[in-house]
């Protein structure tokens, strides 16, 4: 099934990792990619990412133990029974299913429509330029993830 969140669906290497077992995203890897999985972890979860893996979109050791946890704190856990006995740090086909699932959910209950594409645009300026933005402004992905903690959802949201 292809991805349905507007957050997931265009992004070739979430595309990929959504398909095929060789293109699952891990420790290690850098770019916008892992910066949509790093959002759609905070939107979704209680995740803690360091700020820094936030603000350069790679996903280091704080990235894989919010994965980890998400995956295990999943109801039913994500794991890959055919093979697995416990969940992993690595996003691949069922991670990705999951998080595009939840991340759908969040975006068709949003009451104001507006400011969901607001968000979704300056997170995908963030996205695409997070290594000239910081140069000129100082508002980073730590510092957007923050305000947006600060923010009242719609009750049923958050």
């Amino acid at each position: 099934m292809p991805l349905q969140s507007e957050l997931f669906k265009d992004d070739p290497k979430i595309v990929a990792a959504a398909t095929a077992p060789h293109a699952h995203i891990r420790e290690g890897q850098r770019g916008p990619h892992v910066g949509k999985i790093q959002m759609a972890l905070l939107a979704v979860s209680n995740a803690k990412i360091a700020d820094v893996e936030i603000d350069t979109q790679f996903y280091g050791p704080s990235t894989a133990a919010a994965v980890l946890k998400y995956k295990t704190e999943h109801n039913p856990p994500i794991i890959n029974r055919a093979y697995q006995k416990q969940a992993d740090d690595i996003v691949g086909v069922m991670t990705i299913a999951a998080l595009d699932r939840e991340i759908k959910q969040l975006e068709d209950n949003s009451e104001d429509d507006a400011v969901l594409a607001a968000v979704y645009g300056a997170l995908a300026i963030l996205a695409e330029y997070n290594t000239v933005i910081p140069r000129i402004c100082p508002v980073t992905y730590s510092t957007f993830h923050r305000v947006m903690n600060a923010v009242q959802l719609p009750s049923g949201q958050g």
